[in-house]
C-alpha cells in the first residue's frame, strides 16, 4: 500500500474541518438539551391546563366549559380525558442521532 504524501496546508484544512465538525456536534447537543427541558416545561404547563379544564368539566360539564373557555368542544373533552388517565404517555422529544 503506497501512502501519499498530505501537505500541510491539506492537513491545516482537515484539522480545520474538524474543529469546525466538534462545535457543530457540540451545539447540536446543546441544543437537542434545551429542547428536552422545554419539553419538560411544556408537558407541565399542559398538566395545569388539564387539570384547570377537568376541574371546570366537573362542575360545569362539557358543554358548558367548551362556552365558557371559547374552545371547542372536542378540546375540552380530550383535556378531560387526559386528566382521566392515571399517567400520560411520555410525548415524543427528538434524541441525539446515534452514531452510524
Amino acid at each position: 500500500m503506497t501512502t501519499i504524501p498530505i501537505g500541510s496546508d491539506a492537513r491545516r484544512r482537515l484539522q480545520e474541518a474538524q474543529r469546525a465538525e466538534s462545535a457543530a456536534v457540540a451545539a447540536t447537543t446543546k441544543a437537542y438539551a434545551a429542547l428536552a427541558r422545554a419539553q419538560g416545561k411544556v408537558e407541565t404547563a399542559q398538566g395545569e391546563v388539564d387539570r384547570a379544564v377537568a376541574a371546570l368539566v366537573d362542575v360545569s360539564g362539557v358543554e358548558r366549559a367548551a362556552q365558557l373557555l371559547g374552545q371547542p368542544v372536542g378540546v375540552v373533552r380530550r383535556a378531560h380525558q387526559r386528566r382521566a388517565r392515571p399517567t400520560a404517555e411520555p410525548r415524543g422529544i427528538p434524541q441525539r442521532p446515534s452514531a452510524p
